[in-house]
């Protein structure tokens, strides 16, 4: 996992293994830093906020800055998915993690207006395997926009 961006209590991946391809939008994650929180209820009104103002600047990074750089993603839509539920087929408590997935135009795997197709590891037969992370100069790019959201807080 690529670092990002971090705050006090969160920080921002991009995800190595991909589920869904940098061509096709990309996919970045981003993760409690205390291992005890499983979900959204767990949070104090402070963590809920700098959590969704974090989101919202990551999220406005990632669509600029991909729709931007020299190997343009045209990203029609965000989606965004607060989930945990993998961590349950290998008996683990789950991590509050939120997934922001870029949804491009022109998207064949994981075609823009249809829902994700996101099979578990093990049941993936290889679907994973060709998807591309973020570049480096995405995640460059994408920590300086969310750094300077972050300090204005958007």
């Amino acid at each position: 996992m690529a670092f990002i961006y971090e705050t006090r209590n969160f920080e921002v991946i991009s995800a190595d293994r991909p589920l869904v391809c940098r061509s096709e939008g990309g996919h970045v994650i981003i993760y409690s830093k205390d291992k005890t929180i499983q979900s959204l209820e767990d949070l104090d009104l402070e963590r809920t906020i700098e959590r969704s103002i974090l989101v919202r600047a990551t999220g406005n990074a990632m669509k600029k800055v991909l729709s931007s750089n020299p190997h343009k993603v045209d990203i029609g839509i965000l989606n965004y998915q607060t989930n945990g539920n993998w961590s349950a087929l290998n008996g683990k408590n789950p991590i509050l993690h939120t997934h922001i997935f870029g949804r491009s135009f022109d998207a064949i795997k994981q075609p823009y207006g249809k829902s994700l197709f996101l099979p578990t590891w093990e049941e993936s037969n290889g679907f994973y395997d060709d998807n591309l992370p973020l570049e480096k100069t995405d995640i460059i790019s994408m920590r300086v926009r969310i750094s300077s959201l972050m300090k204005y807080r958007i």
